[in-house]
């Protein structure tokens, strides 16, 4: 374990976590164009990818943190929007990967985000998607 790398990925979780659309920080290998790469990475998973001109200013993720290259991904579910769920098999579409890890995930932001875009689609409903419809639960570190 690279301890200089572990240590950077605690500050930048600590700070990338507050962001605007950050979903979650993790660090591994880089990915360039969909390929594991051998550098170590920050990897900083996002709701969306923002070009640097609409990031906000305080709020732009550089391409080095402590030394180590920056890897900003969208995270996407293990099956696209048209198939039907099946547990018991894997997704028909093999482009599909699933990236969910419970180590960095901050399920009460992705509910918030989640309670948005809720909102969004159904202005119409009302009384239904409050942060206080589904019990939460936090885990520490």
């Amino acid at each position: 374990m690279n301890t200089k790398l572990f240590h950077a990925y605690l500050n930048a979780k600590q700070k990338f976590i507050q962001y605007d659309g950050v979903l979650g920080v993790d660090y591994g290998s880089k990915i360039s164009g969909g390929t594991v790469t051998n550098r170590e990475a920050i990897i900083v998973f996002v709701e969306r990818k923002l070009t640097s001109e609409s990031a906000k200013g305080d709020q732009l993720i550089s391409q080095l943190f402590e030394g180590f290259v920056t890897d900003v991904r969208m995270p996407k579910l293990n099956m696209t929007e048209t198939e039907k769920f099946n547990p018991n098999k894997p997704p028909d579409n093999n482009e599909d990967k699933c990236l969910f890890d419970y180590n960095w995930i901050d399920f009460g932001k992705i509910h918030a985000l989640n309670l948005i875009c809720y909102r969004q689609r159904n202005k119409n409903v009302k009384g239904i998607g409050d942060l206080e419809d589904v019990p939460t639960v936090q885990t520490l570190n």
